[in-house]
């Protein structure tokens, strides 16, 4: 299946639904066959949604196409503790979508969330947890780049063979598309992700890097745990049969 990833994005509208104490966690996913927004909901008492059962729910999205006009998803009344509001459909195009509740006769956005237009193929769904970036973890990952106006071949930034793997720290990426895309993953998950120049290494590229250079990376969460200021992480790849 493909997937966007998407960023937060904080509204300047008047009529936010006060969502911090609601939603610990909120991301868009546009696939191949529908439009999701997934919540994790939060365990607070200042929760505007407390003692609610149910509420209507649409979905407002904003095409990257600018000849398309934005459009509403009704996707009808929705109880309060669902986690996932989806509608089947094909979006291949979305720049932001909104997600608003219908309460007590007023409109209110509950999120608004805007595309970084990074593909992911996901090759291995993951059940473990999300990883974040208070954590540290073993993977698996292999990088390539090419730039865009086909000037050069397709080269390699990492290579790693199918045993190895390696230590690393999810705190922080020098390429922010690479950190944004391992943010998404869960333990156990395996997917390629197709980054744009502008979310990598830029229009002057970096080094060796051209300009302009699209990067494609395929990466694998085998093990993740809380990182420690005493904790040394080895970027020297490793073979599982070194364990053993």
């Amino acid at each position: 299946m493909l997937y966007f990833l998407l960023l937060l994005f904080p509204s300047l509208l008047l009529n936010v639904f006060p969502n911090t104490p609601c939603f610990s966690n909120v991301r868009l996913v546009v696939r191949e066959e529908d439009l999701c927004f997934e919540i994790t909901h939060a365990s607070s008492p200042d929760c505007s949604l407390n003692g609610m059962e149910t509420a209507n729910a649409k979905l407002r999205v904003m095409p990257y196409n600018e000849s398309i006009s934005a459009y509403v998803i009704d996707l009808g009344t929705i109880f309060i503790n669902t986690t996932k509001f989806c509608h089947p459909g094909r979006y291949y195009d979305v720049l932001e979508a909104r997600l608003l509740f219908s309460l007590h006769g007023e409109e209110w956005l509950v999120i608004r969330k805007k595309s970084l237009k990074i593909l992911k193929t996901v090759l291995k769904e993951g059940t473990g947890q999300l990883v974040d970036d208070t954590m540290s973890g073993k993977v698996r990952r292999n990088i390539w780049y090419e730039p865009i106006d086909g000037s050069a071949s397709q080269a390699v930034l990492v290579h790693m063979e199918e045993n190895d793997w390696d230590y690393y720290d999810f705190k922080f990426n020098p390429v922010p598309g690479i950190h944004d895309s391992i943010l998404t993953m869960r333990v156990g998950e395996e997917a390629i992700f197709y980054i744009p120049y502008q979310e990598a290494f830029g229009e002057q590229g970096s080094g060796d890097i051209p300009p302009r250079a699209q990067v494609i990376m395929k990466f694998e969460i085998l093990e993740a745990f809380p990182s420690t200021e005493e904790e040394i992480i080895y970027e020297k790849a490793h073979n599982d049969e070194d364990d053993d």
